[in-house]
């Protein structure tokens, strides 16, 4: 049985004055980050912080928006050689180890779980991406393969069943996962239960694409760290390259989605930062970049600045892209702050990213959370809380936590603290005479039921006919609207994603039945009219998936 339960996304349009760094503004940290450390990937963490991985310090380290690094080898196999990072929908952060041949998860307080079992050895796991189902992903830089661990640690390989090595990955709004292969010199994607397909025409030979990520055009963009450009290809496979205002023997290295629309790249060989707009113009930054310090890694922090990493300088960078700062308003706590009665965290704005507003339910550990004397109160997670006895006296405030979808930049904001008040209580008055009974009025009218909700279901078939001697195929399509619980069968599935333009709004597991498979979908976000996509995936990852069309009316 598929439910489709309506849930509240909290977004709201946001006109942000405040710009953090101006464009091009680039300062460097180093304090805190140990010589020869050899700082690779970056991404955005659940806490506000950026996490990178140090390939020659075999360590993870984090960066505080101010600049504060924190080192953390802990856990982490010697010569083990850190690349991809990644954090996880539950708020991990999971690591690939390209030497030790391990997929390493990492909680924001440091403690380290690595994972081998089911990754050959010697396969060298590189880039790691989050897919649409909460799973991740990571590509295998020695192999012709594509792994994927689940949040309790089950590996899954996927061959794609072509010579080559892969390297960069990244979930596109197709929600499938896009992954390069330099030496092949291919753009590849894998659909969520395995099915590969290679995109070679158009990329100019000899190009080594290396770093990708979705674009906010709906496209990917990729790097081709060898032929000095930058390359889009749309979800059918066409692919366009631009190289105008790339500096000769730049050797463009990893790419992502900026705050302001634009793409983000380094340039590992040109000591620079690259910026891409959806049309191709290109425009490079260096002032302020030691020269040969090879930037590699490339994200964008809640400051709405890029952070990148040098290699070889062995600094944190930081670039401004002239954008507005995620928060514009935090939320305050509406209500009278008296014991007993409802309070409400709203109010809270945020900037326009990429054309885009963050989600208060896109990740796991996105929503509400309430304060007492800035300490959490367990439990306290809903957008409203009623203080209790213990409250009064003591400072109550709410925390709202975002993310935005395409970035996959989590960001918080507080609100200011009031003060619970006991419940106000008068002198007791004299008790009245009790008055006589009042006659019992009649019943009011039911008032009329409302219209049930409607799913759009698609179902095409495949007609035969036989003219003239010869069989011709006609499909035929038939719709109806359907009130209610609506019915899949299946025949082996455990998982199943209601997403939309890459995005889950409801997940669900499978319950076995006889000879059906009843889903139950939960959702995280609110559904609105429009076109979805059910994906029903296998258990073991190997089944084949369906798809169906969905329309919400």
């Amino acid at each position: 049985m598929l439910v489709l339960l309506a849930a509240l996304a909290f977004a709201t349009g946001a006109d942000a004055s405040a710009l953090a760094s101006p464009l091009g503004a680039v300062t460097q940290f180093s304090a805190g980050l140990s010589a020869s450390a050899g700082p690779e990937e970056i991404a955005p963490g659940p806490d506000g912080s950026l996490w990178f991985t140090e390939f020659s310090g075999n360590r993870i380290g984090r960066i505080t928006p101010g600049g504060t690094i924190t080192q953390y080898s802990s856990g982490i196999s010697g010569g083990s050689a850190p690349l991809g990072i990644a954090t996880g929908s539950e708020g991990d952060l999971w690591f690939t180890e390209r030497n030790g041949g391990r997929i390493g998860r990492m909680t924001p307080s440091g403690t380290v779980t690595e994972f081998s079992s089911g990754i050959e050895p010697g396969e060298g796991p590189a880039g790691i991406a989050v897919g649409a189902e909460g799973d991740l992903w990571f590509a295998e830089h020695f192999a012709e393969r594509i792994g994927r661990i689940t949040p309790s640690g089950t590996v899954t390989e996927f061959s794609t069943g072509i010579t080559g090595d892969t390297y960069g990955i990244a979930l596109g709004l197709d929600g499938d996962l896009w992954f390069t292969e330099p030496e092949a010199n291919r753009i590849g994607r894998i659909t969520p239960n395995g099915e590969v397909k290679v995109f070679s025409t158009g990329i100019t030979a000899s190009s080594e694409p290396l770093g990708i990520t979705a674009g906010p055009d709906g496209n990917m963009w990729f790097t081709e760290a060898s032929g000095n450009r930058i390359g889009r290809i749309t979800p059918s496979g066409t692919v366009t390259e631009f190289g105008g205002g790339i500096t000769a023997s730049s050797a463009p290295n990893r790419i992502v989605a900026g705050p302001d629309g634009d793409l983000w790249f380094t340039e590992e060989e040109g000591s620079r930062i690259g910026r891409i707009t959806p049309s191709g113009t290109v425009t490079e930054f260096s002032t302020g970049i030691t020269a040969a310090s090879k930037p590699v890694g490339i994200a964008t922090g809640v400051d709405g600045n890029l952070w990148f990493t040098e290699a070889s300088g062995d600094r944190i960078g930081q670039i401004g892209a002239g954008a507005a700062a995620a928060s514009v308003a935090p939320p305050s706590v509406t209500g009278s702050a008296q014991q007993g009665t409802q309070q409400v965290c709203q109010g809270d704005r945020w900037s326009d990213w990429a054309g885009q507003q963050p989600l208060v339910s896109f990740l796991g550990f996105d929503g509400y959370q309430w304060l007492r004397d800035s300490t959490v109160i367990a439990g306290a997670t809903l957008q409203s809380y009623v203080p209790v006895a213990g409250d009064v006296g003591h400072a109550l405030s709410c925390t709202v936590t975002v993310t935005y979808p395409l970035l996959r930049t989590t960001t918080s904001a507080t609100s200011a603290a009031v003060t619970v008040i006991a419940q106000s209580t008068g002198p007791a008055g004299a008790t009245g005479a009790q008055g006589p009974a009042g006659a019992q009025g009649a019943a009011g009218q039911v008032g009329a039921r409302g219209p049930a909700g409607e799913v759009e279901l698609v179902t095409c078939t495949t007609v035969a006919k036989k003219i003239k001697g010869k069989v011709h195929k006609q499909t035929k399509c038939a719709t109806r609207l359907v009130a209610g619980p609506v019915s899949f069968t299946s025949a082996s599935t455990a998982r199943a994603t209601l997403s939309r333009h890459g995005v889950a709004y409801a997940r669900g597991v499978a319950t076995r039945s006889h000879d059906r498979t009843r889903l139950l979908l939960t959702p995280l976000r609110r559904l609105d009219a429009g076109v979805y996509t059910l994906t029903l995936v296998g258990r073991d990852g190997h089944a084949a998936a369906s798809r169906l069309q969905i329309t919400i009316a």
